[in-house]
């Protein structure tokens, strides 16, 4: 069956994010064409949407947010909800008969793999109505909807081996030797929106789009943080002297907003799916799915949305989730030609903040199976670390952590840098695949060559880097010896 998906933060997910005082989330049109600075719009609809209450601590002159994201209670499917994926437009009579006797409205338009999603009246049992539905005339399968949740040498500001320790982890300043990546070269981040503020990643995107189905809030606006964090990771404006560097130095972004606003935030998939399709549709190289969840209806709208973009060659990158799994990772990681990633992070505990002599290791949260690919800097924030007291000896240790972009519009951003967060999980390990995946591409295309999804994966698994773990499936990606070996 299918599942909704959010975000993925790490297991017990803890966010530091540097910060500044709240703004109103833009409005719009479901599609804008480029980042434009943030409106002004309804009062509240950021501070009412934001995914958690943040402790907000001060450190060396700069306000961070620590927050805790509990993954308790989270639901498997959409209620009130199913799918049908009919093999025509054209509705046969006992079809039409089984939908009446359901009293099944139509949510949204049918998409253009036959996938139509179907409201059912409350009290009805959902297992009941797609049971009713399979079997049908004309209707080539129906299910429930799975939810997702969410899952972070330029002269950058923060850019040192400490601070940003991942880049150095995975040899950057030596693979950007190698090709910068072509602006012609797009990751499509399918996420919580990005900071159209935000200087190191609103001038990166080229096209945004809205999809969350019964939402009348159409902006692209992050109001959560994780969509923003997760962009500047993948290719965030590098070598300006502000902020972070991004893996994709000079590759370029689709953003695709699929999360609602509002506590916590899950994605219905067939959101995730749409997503998926108009970043297809739209010239992505590379999709960025840094959410995910257990649940899969195999053959629901995100399943064969991914099958797609695989088809038309576009690579597809996803989080292995962090749930401590040690047997399964989460969808749609676990789809077939997608590349799973997990998270590592420094064992430095006994000495922070020193990156010699630290231990890289697989973070503790991060899944694992035989279909996980590879690993990638993750972090792996320690009990001490989260509840550290500000200004005390390793306190942030950013070793624990991954720097990057934060969302002026979340919750905390009150400080004097609100485009700043130490985030954790393997949502951050993700763009750091996807960013190599987008710098494979531009060295290909600068040759006239074509990369393919198949070629991309088994060169990034082929060139990754063993470490001492037995949970990091081929390794540790290493961007300077895959680039070195790509076409």
């Amino acid at each position: 069956m299918s599942a909704v998906r959010n975000p993925k933060f790490i297991s017990a997910s803890f966010i530091v994010a540097a910060a500044v005082s709240l703004a109103a989330c833009s409005g719009g049109g479901s599609t804008t064409p480029g980042p434009t600075p943030r409106p002004s719009v309804s009062p509240g609809i950021c501070t009412t949407g934001q995914s958690a209450t943040r402790r907000t601590i001060n450190v060396d002159g700069r306000t961070y947010v620590m927050a805790s994201m509990s993954k308790s209670g989270l639901q498997k499917w959409v209620p009130g909800k199913i799918y049908v994926r009919f093999a025509s437009s054209t509705f046969h009579q006992a079809t039409s008969n089984a939908l009446q006797s359901l009293r099944a409205l139509p949510d949204g338009q049918m998409d253009r793999a036959g996938f139509q999603v179907f409201d059912i009246p409350v009290g009805q049992d959902v297992d009941d109505a797609v049971a009713a539905m399979r079997g049908q005339t004309g209707v080539i399968r129906a299910g429930k909807l799975a939810v997702r949740y969410p899952q972070f040498l330029p002269n950058d500001q923060r850019f040192d081996n400490i601070e940003q320790w991942a880049l150095f982890q995975i040899n950057m300043p030596s693979a950007w030797d190698i090709t910068k990546g072509s602006a012609n070269v797009h990751i499509a981040i399918i996420d919580t929106g990005y900071d159209q503020a935000n200087t190191d990643v609103a001038s990166k995107v080229d096209l945004s789009a809205v999809f969350v189905t019964g939402s009348p809030n159409s902006s692209p606006e992050d109001c959560d943080g994780h969509g923003t964090n997760v962009s500047g990771i993948a290719a965030a404006v590098t070598n300006n002297g502000i902020g972070v560097a991004g893996v994709g130095d000079n590759v370029h972004l689709l953003e695709a907003r699929v999360f609602p606003y509002g506590n916590n935030p899950s994605a219905g998939e067939n959101d995730i799916a749409n997503g998926i399709n108009w970043a297809v549709a739209h010239g992505a190289d590379v999709i960025n799915l840094s959410l995910g969840s257990p649940s899969d209806d195999p053959g629901g709208p995100e399943d064969v949305a991914v099958a797609n973009a695989l088809t038309a060659g576009v690579i597809v990158v996803a989080a292995a989730g962090n749930d401590s799994n040690y047997t399964a990772i989460d969808f749609p990681a676990a789809l077939t030609g997608v590349i799973s990633v997990g998270a590592t992070s420094l064992n430095d505990h006994g000495n922070p903040n020193q990156p010699a002599g630290a231990t890289e290791y697989v973070a503790a949260y991060s899944n694992f199976s035989s279909h996980l690919d590879v690993v990638a800097p993750g972090g792996d924030p320690d009990q001490n670390q989260q509840n550290c007291t500000p200004g005390t000896a390793g306190c942030p240790d950013y070793l624990q952590w991954i720097l990057g972009l934060y969302s002026g519009d979340a919750a905390g951003a009150t400080g004097p840098q609100p485009d700043l967060a130490l985030f954790a999980g393997t949502s951050q390990a993700t763009p750091h695949v996807s960013g190599l995946a987008a710098l494979m591409v531009s060295k290909a295309e600068a040759d006239g060559l074509t990369l393919t999804p198949q070629n991309a994966r088994s060169l990034i698994k082929l060139h990754a880097d063993l470490i001492s773990d037995p949970h990091q499936g081929s390794g540790r990606i290493n961007a300077q010896a895959t680039l070195n070996a790509s076409p």
